[in-house]
């Protein structure tokens, strides 16, 4: 009775190792159909931290054969999606889900979503890795037995960008110019008047991406109800998954073709 008590006020997110099984089954055939990839175009979920009896279950979107890979803005290397081009410039995409083993079930810890760009090479698989840079980061988490997030002011969704679009990388901006040139020449780091800051304190940044701010506002630090809630179920997670890349290959390449 006690345990039966103890699991029912339980306020994450926990779901049957069978239906997430079924889940990563089916998902990279909804997330390439989102993504308008033709039929030859195969995605699926992989086990990134391998063994079963690993309380971490952690998956990623990869496109078997593809090979793919840039560093996020944590260190990270991730598998990613090429989803668009123009002229030299590519856009690619990681996603991944985290959950936590808990006998036969699975809690709902994190997903998300990476978007980089990469240049330098008409072909987006010659480009270097280093040419691979994210732009932004969407990120869903979910809440402790309590119902806590971890981050209890941060916004669940939310939108993180990177560091590097705020120009600190001179050794980019340097070969840009040389590039541009076409001719060698030598160029001297910017003065300290000039020179961009280090604003690696950017990343720490979370932008909220479903406030209902309208309905009531947002009354400080100690109250996130307005700007944060953890997914109900799975099929919210999907859903919600899709739309948001769908969305995000519908506005970035309609930019990219633009440029």
């Amino acid at each position: 009775m006690t345990r039966r008590i103890a699991e029912s006020r339980d306020r994450s997110l926990r779901v049957p190792l069978s239906e997430l099984n079924t889940f990563n089954t089916h998902f990279g055939k909804s997330v390439a159909a989102a993504l308008d990839f033709d039929h030859q175009r195969y995605l699926a979920m992989q086990r990134l931290n391998g063994g079963t009896s690993q309380i971490g279950l952690d998956y990623g979107l990869e496109e078997p054969g593809n090979g793919l890979t840039a560093i996020d803005d944590r260190g990270t290397q991730q598998a990613v999606v090429h989803f668009s081009s123009n002229l030299q410039q590519h856009l690619l995409l990681a996603l991944n889900f985290s959950w936590r083993r808990m006998s036969q079930t699975a809690q709902f810890r994190r997903l998300q979503i990476l978007l980089f760009l990469a240049w330098g090479n008409s072909d987006v698989t010659r480009t270097p890795e280093i040419s691979r840079k994210q732009l932004l980061r969407l990120e869903w988490e979910g809440v402790d037995e309590l119902g806590v997030f971890e981050a209890k002011v941060a916004a669940h969704p939310h939108w993180q960008t990177d560091q590097w679009l705020a120009g600190y990388d001179r050794s980019r901006d340097l070969v840009t110019q040389l590039v541009q040139s076409g001719e060698p020449r030598e160029f001297a780091l910017h003065d300290e008047n000039t020179a961009p800051p280090h604003v690696r304190w950017l990343r720490t940044v979370h932008l909220a991406a479903a406030a209902r701010w309208a309905d009531e506002p947002w009354r400080g630090e100690d109250d996130c109800s307005m700007h944060a809630r953890p997914p109900k179920n799975i099929a919210e997670i999907e859903n919600w998954s899709v739309s948001a890349l769908r969305y995000i290959a519908h506005q970035f390449r309609a930019a990219l073709d633009k440029s």
